[in-house]
């Protein structure tokens, strides 16, 4: 009675050894197949026949074995990350001008001096005194500023004004200065004419910045040569 009890709890303890030899064979291969699936992502596999048993191992069936390699599937390469655009760079920002930088002008020829000399005249003549302000030279401004000279300017501009002066040839024209021929007119009876006046002077002078201006101005004696 024991002895059936026992081969009886044997029998359901071991469930394998009540299984046909066919079935069981069959059981282990596929459990040693399984087993040998992660070695098969790390190099060849060879399938290994002793006996009509099955085995998979990593290294070479012995010489009584059929062997077979079982080369494993090429793991499928992944794309690379798509690479992210780089960001244009910002212009890096511009630096401010500096103040006291000035542009060099280029020096005025003789047709240029002449323009401003015959625009600083016109200026005192139409009594625009700013205007002609505007083309002095730095140190000429303040000079005209001062109180024993600041009636100079309104005297003179009235002064031809009323003489009617007007600017005729040019009789000299260098870098510091610019001489004119003037007349101007005189009444005679009931008929006006126009008659030769000292020549009218202009003075040049180029600030540092490259501006040329108008350092003075007067009349000049006798024919200027």
């Amino acid at each position: 009675m024991f002895n059936a009890r026992f081969g009886a709890a044997r029998a359901v303890r071991n469930p394998y050894r009540a299984m046909p030899a066919s079935i069981t064979s069959t059981f282990r291969a596929c459990l040693l197949a399984c087993l040998a699936l992660p070695l098969a992502a790390h190099g060849a596999v060879y399938k290994c026949t002793v006996d009509g048993k099955t085995a998979y191992q990593q290294k070479p069936c012995d010489a009584d074995a059929t062997q077979r390699e079982v080369v494993p599937a090429t793991p499928v390469a992944r794309p690379p990350p798509a690479a992210v655009p780089a960001s244009p760079a910002e212009p890096a920002p511009a630096k401010a001008a500096d103040p006291r930088t000035k542009a060099v002008k280029a020096e005025l020829d003789a047709a240029g001096r002449e323009a401003l000399a015959r625009e600083a005249f016109t200026a005192l003549k139409s009594r625009d005194l700013a205007r002609f302000n505007a083309l002095l030279c730095d140190n000429a401004r303040k000079n005209y500023a001062r109180p024993e000279v600041r009636s100079v300017l309104p005297r003179a501009a009235s002064g031809i004004a009323s003489r009617r002066t007007e600017l005729g040839a040019v009789l000299v024209n260098e870098p510091s200065r610019v001489h004119f021929a003037t007349t101007i007119s005189e009444q005679g009876g009931s008929s006006t004419t126009r008659i030769p006046d000292m020549a009218f002077s202009v003075g040049l002078q180029r600030e540092a910045d490259g501006r040329t201006c108008v350092s003075g101005f007067g009349s000049v004696a006798g024919k200027a040569k």
